[in-house]
């Protein structure tokens, strides 16, 4: 059973990637992680 402060603390850094891609748009580093925090958040689900 996966407790909801895993899927809080999973949305946090969904949007902390989402924000850093806004602010710096020149690198694309954070894509791929976002990705991967995307499946993350399905694999908790």
């Amino acid at each position: 059973m996966v407790s909801s402060n895993m899927h809080t603390l999973t949305q946090a850094l969904k949007g902390v990637f989402v924000d850093s891609n806004m602010l710096d748009e020149s690198t694309n580093s954070t894509g791929p992680s976002f990705t991967e925090l995307t499946r993350m958040e399905e694999f908790w689900d």
